[in-house]
């Protein structure tokens, strides 16, 4: 079998990890991917703009300072040391950079398709962190980083950040930080308490 093809395949499967069936990446032949609820509604630019104030502001967004503000320092530590526990500390190191790249990759994507982010957001700290966890919970009750992208905006620009980190950072370390990000959020959210969320699949 080529290589190139069956290389497009497994670059396929692994993005359905991340980007459910709203993203499937063209390609000249159709492979499965991975299914996975998909918001297709309005994106919840509020909660959007609120994040991207905690974190910076756009071009500039820090998951370490966004984090700070909505859950605190110690948290914060104590949530990615539990990442290192599970992923390596390699790769607990790696996850804020590469959720920095997606928010900011995101802003930029979200520009180009109309995606109309306030300049401000209207609430902080766990209230905020409640919502972020509340627009990433899909219908099935699990916290999903691809249905957050999807509710805070667009499925499409969702699909884009995901190529676009593929492109930069390769199919392996894409899943790896959805997997994390998922695992991230769902520990924040039995931290907080008050949401009744389950872990995904193959987090």
């Amino acid at each position: 079998m080529n290589k190139h093809f069956v290389l497009a395949i497994a670059a396929s499967a692994a993005l359905g990890l991340c980007l459910g069936p709203a993203a499937a990446v063209a390609a000249d032949t159709q492979s499965a991917i991975a299914s996975g609820p998909t918001y297709t509604g309005a994106p919840d630019v509020n909660v959007t703009a609120a994040f991207y104030a905690a974190g910076g502001g756009p071009g500039g967004f820090s998951m370490v300072r966004a984090m700070k503000h909505l859950i605190g320092e110690d948290q914060l530590q104590s949530e990615l040391q539990q990442l290192a526990s599970e992923y390596g500390q390699a790769n607990a190191d790696l996850f804020p950079h590469l959720f920095d790249y997606a928010v900011n990759d995101a802003w930029v994507r979200a520009g180009k398709d109309n995606v109309m982010i306030p300049p401000f957001g209207s609430h902080e700290g766990r209230a905020l962190a409640n919502d972020l966890i509340r627009d990433g919970t899909a219908p099935d009750g699990t916290f999903r980083t691809g249905y957050f992208l999807d509710h805070t905006l667009s499925a499409k620009v969702r699909a884009q950040v995901i190529a676009d980190m593929v492109s930069r950072y390769g199919v392996e370390q894409t899943t790896t930080f959805d997997r994390m990000s998922n695992q991230f959020f769902f520990d924040m959210s039995q931290t907080l308490g008050g949401n009744t969320v389950s872990l995904a699949p193959n987090h």
